[in-house]
């Protein structure tokens, strides 16, 4: 039926992909059956492949529901998944493979089958014609749609239309007939009935909606085709009705059956009544209620599946409609369209509210209890899930109205149709300017052309992409897709508009790219200039040992490095962004450009090699001693780089090279590539190691930059190996692509002349004999097997293959898949040949097999033989032989069965398939086979029972002869030890007599010698292993036969006793051997490590003495030739300047013909050689002179010879570049008479000299070495572009270079031996007890010994390391000796008066250091004693002042002096004397530390002395002044005599008048000096006698001094400030101290304890409080602010002191309001009535406007003129009225408008009653001044401003009593004017404070208070200076405070403003301290 028909799949891949997993998933599917509620399918049989399509429900978890693609239904291999929950397989989104991340577009879409799309018709054969067309490419996407057009044109429509109308009428009528089907049924009833019917029903509606599907494909293709399919598309909506009302019926029907299982029959309801009423209601457990709850539960589930299975229904039969909108909505067909969807969509509707209600129900009824939460959660999932679907539907309830929209919209899609063509229009401008392009470059004009229309067309395009797109964002449904597909339209215009855009700027690029060319080349040229100074700069560094300024060149070579470096770089980087820019040109301008790149890069690549290759040679020559191990490592690990380089040198070809490379050829280059590799890579890693090694070095200057500069050269040696790593990866992928192309290739080459052999012979019409019929069996047969192969191995190298190489296999794997079809093509043709022969053959091979069967059961019979010849048990190892042969041929026969028997299952299977006439031979051959391989099988199993048992018997025998073995060789073993037995007993004699020789023992026991006993212990070793491996063996047997045998228990219980009494002889003849073989091992041991220390103490020895000319002598040799060589130059220019030859030097030296020149005379020569030639260099000392004598003379016994004075002018040449020797000086003429090699010697018979015409330094030279030693000819020293090829030989450097080698090989030998003996020292670790614990202490003293030697190797390194560190700075010394000693003359004499200073400031330091001596640190007994401190104090004091004096006079003279120094000298005397200038500075600023702390601990003493006295003073002072009544001011005004300050004679004269005080004169001076030096000032005076105590902890006041009987008044509180008036004084009864006073807080006056019995202190002593006004404020003459009369306002910066509190003021309510001032609008808040309840403002006559109304000057209105008209909001002031205006009755008033002042009559009520005016409540006039405030508590600090008295205020909140806040009150006196009385301590009104300043800013102190700037000054006021206060503040010339002051530094006195400017603005310029001593 077309039912069925529909039921099929078919699967397709629209991306085209190769994976086999798509691959196999691909072709036609079959309906198979129901799973999990939904239609599985099978992929039709296919060869191999077993493919299901099915649905998984979420029994396993939400991650493993959806439709799967598998092997079988729920099998565990799966291949795709889409976890969609639809009916039928989603079209699109499977995950391939299943686990993916995502899925991938396109990869798998699955569709119905063209065969039940077609219908009936579709199984005919194609035509010819169509088979071309199957066979024809897929059109690509831009053309798809054209060609679905086009293939839509060429249907039938008629045709079509008559085959789905067959269709729909078979679906009809099938699903008529399932319900009459089901009523029936279901009137049967029956439980069975109803899940049959449910499960018919729902195939049938699935079945409907696969036809409704199939419906709207066909109508949706009809819409395609135009015009042509208009009319079968109205004719096939006619058909949608029918299939909606259909499914409509099957869903009631449904709903019925389900709903109707639920309910009991009529007849069942009654009878339960009946129960009910006969039997008690049973009460509900929570168990049955949940279980009732949760069966409801599961079928509203199953109503809200039904419920959105019709909402689906619903949204399926709107489609088509919604697809394609009528262009007349109104029209009767669409109207009769649309009220069927309303219609589908009523039922739905319902169903879902009904649902809903239930749920709802169900929910309500669950009473709580276990499992009901999460039912109730059920329940709103259930919910949510049906208001998702009404949300679906919603929309379809009012269908018309919705399709009425869709038309509308679609009209609306039409206009940006319209706009998306135009802008293709203004693309394809674009592409017109740009046609052509090709590979050339645009000219100007073509790019301006192309940019002009470029603009436009994006402009429209952006104007069409934002209509699509919004068009998208609003539109819904089927017209969202259309409008999307629009979009992306639009998308490809935008990218194909973006590409022309990229096209143009690619071109104007190019024309840029070539004017930049010229630029690159001029940097490639300037790179070169650059490499050829660099190469000029470095050929004099190569010839270092002729240069005299060594480290000028380095510096030169470097930056010229750099310069070469740089430049190079800049050029490089400019190449190759012209070669980056140049990949955007055109073709041809690319190639050109490319080209000529390519050309200056390999230019820039020259210059960049031989700057490196140089950089190369200075680096390798400066850093390799600095960096030993690691640079070597370093040129190794390149060194491998370079090869692995050169092995992938044939790998770093191009693609196609590759590729054209024979395949052996690539596999052998792979192969020296990969081993390369690892060799590199370990290189690298051994080159980092070594680094890391020196980098935990102290990293020197040197050291690090060299460290740098190694670690860019490996930087760089590891990006090559990634550069090589890459290039063989990627010919490692071709290799193994190639490799399975060629190797598949011939195997498919093979397959396919077997194909077409076998394709011949089954050529149509000829029918197959049976030998070919046979031939085609195997040949497909194997060709099957093959192609397999190739067709699953080809494609796992295709994704990561070349790209050429890619295709080749696609290709083959093409080729592969073609064969197949081929073969099964040949099956398929070959069938009945096939069959007939298959069955002969498979006969044969089932009695063949069968045989095979019978005949291993024969063999297994034979082997059996021997046990049935009445032998139970065998001879041993005779019986296992026979019972394996057994047990191996029942494996054969058990082999034989199971080959048999798969054969005949697959062959029974497969002659399922044959035909009958086929396959009844084979039936009777396989029967009868069968039967015989079953006798056999019955056969073999009694065979393998009794095999089983006699191989038991087998291993018992084997155990016994096992336990025996064992026996024997442990009894054997024991007899071969007893020598060794009686050798420890003999031992063990002697060392109790305390007689063992230490050198071993053996020789004691008669018969065995050392040697022998050795040798014995080597065969018992063996033995032992041999005895071990036995009684294992044995046990081993035992354990087999415990685990599985329990007959044998007590003969295997007996072997097990045996078997451990042969372990305990083993375990004693092991101790034995052991401890003899320990002695042995020890003695070797520590003989070999006592070698090894004595071979590590030779080559120590060897290398300290090859180091000691170095180490020892400190290179004193080498530096003497240095001399040497600095004489000879010298000499030699001399000599040329004088035109003196070698006799008469030599005679000039005091030599005579055939004569030698003496010491003295040679060194008397020397001393004024430096005079007579004029270089300073030769002025030698006397005991150089002498050691270069000895030097050149060859016997200096005899003196120097002319000969010996001749060698020192020839010198020593290395060749460093191979070069040519010619006989003569002039190269063009001379011909060549030898070469010297690198690192031959040559000796200089003469000075270089210059060749002319080439410009080269030669020199004639003798060769020193190899084999032309002896010839002389001319060399060139140094070519005509820089290049070295001689240079001189350094003695140092030759001896440096054989000690280097002496010490890697010192260290390479003590480093083997120290890894060996630490080897055995490791072997030795786990040693316990016995001999080898002994030698283990001594091994590891020789072990340590060891180490010591090759510390001291590692030693002998670090100081070669510095001893040429030192001797290069010995050298450099020895060639600037002369200038050293001129500089160093030259810095004496600067020197000398810095010397003398410093000298004197020491003398002076001692002095002090004398002077003080005696109070620096004395004992209380001899500082009491000690007569004069003061005098002492004095004169340190003066000595201190002459030492910092002298320091300032030092460092002026150090000032002067070093602009005399060489500022440039970074070493030798000059450096030496700047340093010493500073550290001149250095000593005498520690000089002057010296003085200061010296000092110090004198005033200390002083202190200490002056403190007690003080102390005595005071209180005699204070008793005094108790005595007399007189106040601390009186007595202080008194002693100053009405100065500032009391001088240290009155004061001193005053003390010595005191009663009961008994000072010496100098302990008076102290205790004034104490008090304050240079004088005593007033405060420090009264801090001294302090009146005023602070209160620590709460304590009484008491009415009397004695506590007994005295009476509390109060208690003082923490903080509170207690004026003295009496005491101290001690109770002595008590102990405790108190005081009479009076605080200030209340005034009251009593006795208060200061501090307790036991030291706790109640009290401390302060000084007077004093604060400092921070803002203005009042000063009232009483307590009660309120009521207090004004004394007068204090001004900010004013000094108040306290007199009394502070107290707390209680305030009453005040009455405040916001307001806002008429006269400038400023708004703040003020007081009405304050606290005591002074009226500051109140309600005026003011009228507020309401009206606008006239002002006249009259009252009568009639007669007055208008002033002017007064607006709404307008106050007036009423000055009369109010007045009748004359007969009118109308009251008038006269008044006063506050904006303008304005005067004149308004008329407040009109007479009709219009009010104009009303009296204002919120307007108050001020009584009094009153401060107008920023908050509402008045506590804001400065007021907004003063409202005077007489302003109106508006009154905008309030007025309102505000409660306030109790006050602190205080009653203070101000220091200027002495004004007293009572402020207010509110906010930050006043601030504690001390009486002394700091200043904040420099200002001047003045002698008197002047407003001029020109006053007089006393001096200038430092930033942070502390001065105490004398007088003021108090208001000054400027209206400012002054006050004045006394400098604590110098005792100055002046005045000063408090406040001044500065840039325009005031500051302060000082300021008072919190506290005393505050900064």
């Amino acid at each position: 039926s077309a039912a069925s028909a529909a039921a099929g799949l078919a699967v397709s891949s629209p991306a085209g992909s190769s994976d086999p997993i798509v691959q196999t998933l691909i072709g036609e599917y079959v309906e198979k059956g129901i799973n999990h509620g939904r239609k599985y399918y099978q992929k039709k049989p296919k060869a191999g492949e077993n493919v299901f399509l099915y649905f998984w429900d979420k029994r396993d978890g939400e991650d493993f529901s959806g439709w799967w693609f598998g092997d079988q239904v729920g099998g565990t291999e799966v291949w795709a998944l889409n976890q969609s929950q639809n009916l039928a397989p989603p079209a699109a989104g499977w995950k391939v493979p299943w686990d993916a991340p995502a899925s991938k577009p396109g990869i798998l879409l699955v569709g119905p089958s063209k065969a039940a799309a077609s219908g009936p018709a579709s199984v005919a054969a194609p035509s010819p014609a169509a088979s071309m067309a199957n066979k024809a490419p897929t059109p690509p996407p831009a053309t798809a749609a054209a060609a679905a057009a086009a293939a839509a044109s060429t249907v039938d429509w008629p045709a079509k239309l008559k085959s789905v109308t067959e269709q729909v009428n078979s679906a009809e009528a099938d699903a008529k007939e399932m319900l009459a089907s089901a009523k029936n049924l279901m009137s049967d009833g029956g439980g069975e009935a109803v899940d049959a019917v449910k499960e018919m029903l729902t195939n049938t509606q699935e079945m409907l909606m696969e036809t409704q599907k199939l419906l709207a494909e066909d109508a949706k293709e009809a819409r395609a085709a135009g015009a042509a399919g208009q009319s079968t598309v109205a004719a096939l909506m006619k058909l949608t009705p029918r299939l909606r009302t259909l499914q409509a019926s099957l869903a009631i029907e449904l709903n019925k059956i389900k709903a109707g299982v639920t309910k009991p029959p009529q007849a069942a309801k009654a009878g339960a009544s009946a129960v009910v009423k006969a039997v008690p209601p049973r009460v509900k457990s929570p168990e049955d209620k949940l279980k009732e709850y949760k069966e409801t539960l599961e079928k509203l589930k199953e109503k809200a599946d039904v419920a959105e299975k019709a909402v689906e229904s619903t949204l399926e039969t709107a489609a088509p409609q919604l697809e394609n909108p009528p262009s007349d909505p109104a029209s009767a067909e669409a109207q009769a369209a649309a009220a069927e969807v309303e219609k589908v969509a009523k039922p739905a509707q319902d169903q879902i509210v009904a649902t809903k209600t239930e749920i709802q129900k169900l929910a309500a009824s669950m009473a709580a209890g276990p499992g009901i939460m999460e039912l109730r959660t059920e329940c709103q999932e259930l919910q949510k899930k049906l208001s998702a679907a009404q949300l679906k539907l919603n929309p379809y309830k009012n269908f018309k109205q919705m399709l009425q929209q869709r038309a509308v919209a679609k009209k609306a899609l039409d206009l940006v149709v319209e706009k998306i063509e135009a802008s293709e229009l203004e693309v394809e401008k674009v592409a017109v300017a740009c046609e052509g392009v090709g590979g050339a470059q645009m000219s100007e004009e073509d790019i301006a052309s192309a940019e002009a229309a470029l603009e436009p067309a994006k402009k429209n395009a952006q104007v069409a992409f934002g209509a699509a797109d919004n068009k998208v964002k609003t539109a819904t449904g089927a017209l969202k897709e259309d409008v999307t597909k629009l979009r992306d339209r639009m998308v490809k215009v935008q990218a194909k508009l973006e590409e022309l855009g990229k096209t143009v700027v690619r071109q104007r690029k190019g024309l840029n790219i070539e004017k930049n060319m010229e630029a690159a080349q001029k940097r490639v040229e300037a790179a070169e200039e650059a490499g050829e100074a660099y190469e000029k700069a470095e050929q004099p560094f190569l010839a270092e040992g002729e240069v005299e300024d060594a480290p000028k060149l380095v510096s030169a070579v470097e930056q010229a490095h750099k310069r070469a470096e740089a430049t190079i770089a800049q050029a490089r980087a400019s190449v190759k962004k012209q070669q980056t820019d140049a990949k955007q040109l055109a073709e041809g301008a690319a190639k050109a450009a490319a080209e000529r790149l390519t050309s200056l890069m390999e230019r820039l690549d020259t210059v960049s090699k031989k700057v490196s290759d140089l950089a190369g040679q200075t680096f390798e020559r400066k850093y390799a001693e600095v960096l030993g191990a690691a640079f070597e490592a370093l040129v190794a690990c390149e060194a491998k780089v370079r090869e692995l380089k050169e092995a992938a040198l044939p790998l770093s070809v191009s693609a196609e090279s590759l590729e054209a490379l024979p395949l052996a050829e690539l596999r052998e280059a792979g192969g020296r590539t990969s081993a390369a590799e690892k060799a590199a890579a370990t290189g690298i890693a051994e080159a980092k190691k070594a680094m890391a090694l020196k980098a935990r070095e102290k990293k020197t200057g040197g050291l690090a930059g060299a460290l740098a500069q190694l670690q860019g050269r490996l930087t760089g040696a590891q990006q090559e190996l990634a550069t090589q790593k890459k290039a063989y990866s990627a010919s490692d992928k071709l290799l193994k692509a190639r490799e399975a192309s060629e190797g598949n290739e011939v195997k498919i080459q093979t397959v396919q002349a077997e194909v077409e052999r076998i394709e011949e012979l089954t050529k149509a019409g000829s029918k197959l004999s049976d030998e070919n019929a046979k031939d085609v069996v195997l040949v497909t047969s194997e060709a099957q097997k093959v192609l397999k192969v190739v067709v699953t191995d080809v494609p796992k190298f295709i994704s990561a293959a070349p790209a050429n190489m890619k295709e080749r296999l696609q290709k083959l794997e093409a080729k592969g898949k073609d064969l197949q079809k081929r073969v099964e093509a040949i099956l398929v043709k070959t069938k009945d040949e096939r069959e007939r022969v298959s069955c002969d053959l498979h006969a044969k091979e089932a009695d063949e097999l069968a045989d095979d069967v019978e005949a291993k059961m024969t063999i297994a019979e034979n082997e059996e033989l021997p046990f049935l010849s009445g032998m139970e048990e065998m001879p041993v190892g005779e019986g296992r032989g026979i019972v394996e042969k057994c047990e191996q041929a029942a494996l054969e026969v058990d082999k034989a069965v199971v080959t048999y028997r798969k054969f005949a299952q697959a062959k029974n299977a497969e002659l399922k398939t044959f035909k009958a006439e086929s396959s009844a031979t084979l039936k009777e051959t396989l029967a009868k086979a069968t039967e015989r391989v079953d006798t056999v099988a019955k056969k073999i199993v009694k065979f393998k029972v009794d095999a089983a048992k006699r191989m038991k018997t087998v291993r018992l025998q084997d155990t016994r002869l096992a336990v025996e073995q064992a026996e024997e060789m442990a009894t054997q073993l024991c007899e071969d030890v007893k020598p060794l037995e009686k050798k420890d007993e003999k031992k063990a004699e002697k060392s109790e007599e305390g007689a063992e020789d230490e050198n071993g023992d053996a020789d004691e026991v008669p018969g065995v010698s050392a040697e022998d006993a050795q040798s014995l212990c080597e065969k018992v070793a063996e033995s032992d292993a041999a005895v071990q491996a036995k009684i294992e063996e044995a046990q081993t047997h035992l354990a087999g036969w415990q685990q599985d045998d329990k007959d044998h228990g007590e003969e295997l219980g007996h072997l097990a006793e045996r078997l451990g009494l042969a372990e305990a002889q083993l375990a004693i003849a092991r101790k034995t051997a052991g401890e003899f073989e320990e002695r042995f091992v020890a003695e070797r041991l520590l003989a070999e490590a006592r070698d090894t220390l004595e071979k590590a103490r030779e080559e120590v020895s060897k290398l300290t003495e090859a180091c000691a000319p170095l180490i020892t002598n400190g290179g004193e040799e080498f530096l003497v030739a240095v001399s040497a060589r600095t004489l000879a130059d010298a000499l030699r220019d001399y000599m040329k300047e004088k035109e003196l030859d070698d006799d008469a030097i030599f005679k000039k030296a005091g030599g005579s013909e055939g004569g030698k020149i003496g010491e003295e005379a040679f060194v008397a020569f020397l001393a004024g050689l430096a005079e007579e030639t004029g270089r300073e260099e030769v002025g030698f000392e006397e005991r150089r002179q002498r050691e270069l004598f000895r030097h050149i003379a060859e016997d200096p016994e005899q003196g120097v010879g002319l000969e010996d004075l001749k060698k020192i002018f020839n010198a020593r040449l290395v060749c460093t570049t191979k070069v040519t020797v010619t006989d003569g000086l002039a190269i063009a003429k001379s011909k060549t008479v030898t070469k010297v090699d690198i690192g031959q010697e040559v000796v200089a018979l003469g000075d270089p000299t210059t060749d002319g015409p080439t410009g080269m330094v030669r020199v004639e030279v003798k060769i020193l070495s190899g084999k032309d030693a002896g010839k002389t000819g001319w060399c060139s020293i140094k070519g005509n572009q820089g290049t070295v090829y001689l240079q001189a030989e350094s003695p140092i450097a030759k001896f440096s270079q054989e000690l280097d080698g002496k010490i890697k090989e010192a260290d390479k030998a003590a480093a083997e031996l120290l890894k060996s003996i630490r080897a055995r020292s490791a072997e030795l670790t786990s040693v316990g007890e016995g001999p080898l614990k002994a030698a283990k202490a001594e091994f590891s003293k020789i072990r340590d010994a060891v180490s010591l030697e090759n510390g001291k190797i590692q030693g002998l390194k670090a100081k070669v390391h510095a001893a040429k560190r030192d001797f290069a700075k010995k050298e450099e010394a020895e060639r600037m000796a002369h200038v050293e000693r001129k500089e160093r003359t030259e810095a004496d004499a600067v020197m000398g008066v810095a010397r003398e200073k410093l000298k004197a400031l020491e003398e002076l330091s001692q002095k002090l250091r004398e002077t003080a001596g005696p109070l620096r640190a004395p004992k209380d007994a001899e500082l009491e004693a000690f007569a004069g401190p003061l005098g002492v104090l004095k004169e340190c004091e003066s000595l201190a002042a002459s030492i910092t004096a002298g320091v300032a006079d030092l460092r002026e003279c150090v000032k002067e002096q070093q602009p005399k120094l060489t500022a440039s000298a970074t070493k030798g005397p000059m450096f030496e004397a700047k340093r010493e200038l500073a550290t001149m500075i250095g000593k005498a600023e520690g000089v002057d530390k010296k003085a200061v702390a010296d000092v110090g601990a004198v005033r200390g003493s002083c202190r200490r002395v002056a403190q007690p006295k003080c102390e005595q003073a005071c209180a005699a002072m204070r008793a005094d002044l108790t005595k007399r009544g007189q106040a601390p001011e009186a007595l202080f005004d008194e002693l100053a005599a009405g100065g500032h300050r009391i001088t240290e004679e009155a004061f001193c004269k005053h003390l010595a008048s005191l009663e009961g005080l008994d000072l010496k004169p100098d302990h008076a001076g102290l205790v004034c000096d104490h008090i304050q030096k240079g004088g005593i000032g007033r405060r420090r005076f009264f801090a001294k006698f302090p009146q005023h105590y602070k209160v620590l902890r709460e304590i009484a006041i008491t009415d009397g001094f004695e506590l007994s009987g005295c009476k509390t008044l109060r208690k003082a509180e923490v903080n509170e400030v207690i004026h003295i008036l009496e005491g101290p004084q001690s109770d002595e009864k008590t102990g405790l101290t108190r005081v009479r006073g009076r605080a200030f807080n209340d005034g009251s006056e009593g006795w208060i304890t200061v501090s307790g019995n036991k030291g706790t202190p109640f009290m401390t002593l302060r000084e007077r409080p004093y604060f400092v006004c921070r803002r203005a404020m009042e000063l009232q003459s009483g307590f009660d602010a309120a009521s207090a009369d004004l004394v007068r306002k204090l001004r900010p910066d004013e000094l108040l002191e306290l007199l009394e509190g502070p107290r707390k003021e209680t305030r009453q309510p005040e009455l405040r309001a916001k307001g806002k001032a008429v006269k400038d609008g400023v708004q703040g808040f003020f007081t009405v009535r304050s606290s005591a309840g002074k009226v500051f403002a109140e309600v005026g006559g003011f009228h507020v406007c309401c009206g606008v109304v006239a002002m006249t000057d009259d009252l009568d209105v009639k007669k007055g003129k208008i002033v002017r008209k007064l607006a709404v909001g307008e106050v007036l002031t009423i000055l009369e009225g109010p007045v009748e205006a004359g007969d009118s009755g109308i009251l008038r008033v006269r008044g006063q408008a506050l904006k303008d002042g304005k005067e004149g009559w308004i008329t407040p009520k009109g007479n009709a009653g219009s009010v104009f005016t009303r009296e204002s409540t919120k307007h108050f006039t001020v009584l009094e001044d009153v401060p107008l405030e920023r908050q509402v508590n008045g506590d804001s600090g400065e007021p907004l401003r003063l409202l005077e008295k007489g302003e109106v205020v508006e009154i905008m909140m309030g007025p309102k009593e505000t409660k306030l806040d109790p006050v602190q009150r205080i009653r203070v006196r101000a220091l200027g004017d002495s004004s007293e009385g009572w402020c207010t301590m509110q906010g930050d009104t006043v601030k504690p404070c001390a009486p002394y300043y700091k200043s904040l800013r420099e200002a001047p102190l003045r002698a008197e208070k002047s407003a001029e700037e020109g006053g007089e000054a006393v001096r200038q006021l430092k930033k942070d200076e502390i001065l105490e206060l004398v007088e003021g503040p108090e208001e000054g010339p400027g209206e400012v405070l002054w006050v004045k002051l006394r400098a604590e530094e110098d005792s100055a006195v002046g005045w000063t403003r408090i406040r001044g400017s500065a840039d325009g603005k005031e500051v302060v310029l000082v300021e008072p301290l919190t506290t005393l001593g505050a900064s």
